[in-house]
């Protein structure tokens, strides 16, 4: 976390060489230590070989565990330490594969292996032969953010874009790249428009 300043000085270096190839900062500009009556600072959250190299306290966890509580992270900022890729050279490269716009209604399942579950919304595209063919319905997701972002399964990362939280109003924006990956857990389809 980060708690004033600007969003350069909140950028973590990833030293592990499993997770090398990503840097991730996260910031709370908002009230988010306020909240939790706790200071802010930064604090990388993904970054040795086994995983999640720090984890969020509440004030009641923390004194459970004898740790020292923290914010969660509010604003998040992930880059590649390689140069960026462009979303059409991506589609170019992709023999079969899907294009996706947008997530949506973004729930925890488990916090120990960070999965998450949602649903596609607002253009999903099939791609063959480095194309886009048609639109495809859209789907329900339950994925692991490690085991998304583990090397292996990153092929390339895009421009760090501004995005906002589909449910935030603003409150949970972030700085995030498009990704190609070779693997993403669809459960169910989805009559989500």
């Amino acid at each position: 976390m980060f708690g004033g300043g600007n969003a350069d000085d909140a950028i973590v270096g990833v030293s592990s060489e499993n997770y090398g190839h990503l840097r991730f900062a996260a910031n709370s500009f908002t009230t988010s230590g306020a909240r939790e009556n706790v200071s802010v600072g930064v604090t990388v959250w993904i970054g040795n070989k086994r995983g999640a190299a720090s984890t969020n306290y509440s004030r009641f966890w923390a004194k459970q565990k004898g740790k020292e509580p923290t914010p969660g992270p509010v604003n998040s900022i992930m880059e590649s330490s390689q140069s960026p890729v462009a979303v059409e050279d991506m589609i170019k490269s992709m023999d079969r594969g899907i294009l996706l716009g947008r997530f949506w209604y973004i729930r925890g399942l488990d916090p120990r292996t960070a999965t998450q579950t949602g649903l596609t919304r607002d253009g999903i595209w099939y791609i063959e032969k480095g194309k886009i063919q048609y639109p495809v319905k859209n789907f329900r997701f339950n994925q692991s953010v490690m085991q998304l972002l583990a090397p292996g399964n990153v092929d390339m990362i895009g421009k760090p874009e501004r995005v906002g939280g589909s449910e935030g109003q603003g409150g949970s924006s972030a700085l995030l790249p498009a990704l190609k990956v070779k693997e993403f857990h669809f459960s169910s389809q989805s009559e989500a428009v």
